[in-house]
């Protein structure tokens, strides 16, 4: 269903093909057509090759999915004595080890949950006693009053996508980024999460609220010090999304709130500006804004190293 980038190189040389740029060049094409899936946001993912596609959707279709409408292997999932795994799955998008193991199958678990973090559509959650894995893409509306977004506290950035529209899993993709930077720092408290709003602390004094709305997405950030950084983060996301996925036709407007006015400039005009905390003098951590490889490469693999590394 799946093999490396070494074992295709390896089949390349016994036809005559050697060149690493002319099996990119291959894969692409055939990642186009639809015979493949290779993804090349990161390193990692570059590494491996889906040479059965469908296997990949049906497999992360046991996860992400309408419960109401897929609920085929349920009676299988309480005989193994996981009923209660599944409940927590369906009430709060948590799911165990054991639970996934059941539904991809001892072989093909590691691989699929390593890919399902590298491509974001899963996070480690290790907030608790026991480690659970997060899938945003079945989180439940809010049910709580978003009090946060009412104070006008802290510093405050928008991604408005009113030009086209707000794309299915680009909202989740960010809480699922920001979830896996918050299980890496020590002292962070168990976020709040739902499909339009997360509440993500990094460390014990900063926290991150994110909150979706029709077209549109904002982050409020508590402590200036993470605004750079964090802003970063989702720009150089976007442009991965918007090159890899969307064939670069994703269309969207980065703002930033002024101190102290409920009034928004371009993130462009804010670098001419050097509109603190996100540039200043000394500090161009967002660098680049038509680049597409600012650090989000950098950043998923230092998390995916500390999560996935051996105890």
């Amino acid at each position: 269903d799946w093999c490396t980038i070494t074992e295709v190189r390896q089949i390349a040389q016994t036809v005559g093909v050697r060149s690493h740029s002319e099996i990119d060049e291959m894969l692409s094409l055939f990642h186009q057509f639809g015979f493949i899936i290779w993804l090349t946001s990161t390193e990692a993912l570059k590494r491996t090759i889906t040479i059965n596609p469908q296997w990949l959707i049906d497999s992360i279709s046991k996860l992400i999915r309408d419960k109401e409408l897929h609920t085929s292997n349920k009676h299988e999932i309480i005989t193994a004595g996981l009923g209660r795994d599944l409940d927590d799955l369906n009430q709060s998008a948590l799911v165990t080890r054991d639970l996934v193991e059941f539904l991809f199958g001892k072989d093909h678990v590691d691989f699929m949950i390593d890919f399902m973090q590298r491509t974001m559509l899963l996070s480690e959650w290790s907030f608790g006693q026991e480690s659970k894995y997060l899938i945003p893409s079945i989180l439940k509306d809010s049910d709580i009053e978003i009090i946060e977004y009412d104070s006008g506290n802290g510093a405050v950035c928008e991604f408005d996508f009113c030009e086209m529209f707000l794309p299915a899993g680009v909202f989740e993709r960010v809480l699922c980024l920001f979830v896996a930077h918050s299980n890496r720092i020590d002292g962070s408290s168990k976020p709040t999460v739902r499909s339009d709003y997360g509440k993500i602390w990094c460390g014990s004094e900063g926290y991150i609220l994110l909150h979706k709305q029709k077209e549109s997405f904002s982050m409020t950030i508590n402590n200036d010090d993470m605004a750079a950084k964090s802003l970063s983060i989702i720009v150089s996301m976007l442009h991965k999304i918007n090159q890899d996925v969307m064939s670069n036709g994703l269309v969207w407007k980065t703002k930033v709130r002024l101190s102290g006015r409920n009034k928004f400039v371009s993130l462009e005009e804010a670098k001419l500006l050097k509109l603190k905390p996100w540039f200043n003098d000394s500090t161009q951590a967002i660098g680049n804004l038509n680049a597409s490889h600012l650090d989000l490469t950098t950043f998923m693999e230092n998390i995916l190293e500390t999560q996935l590394a051996p105890n």
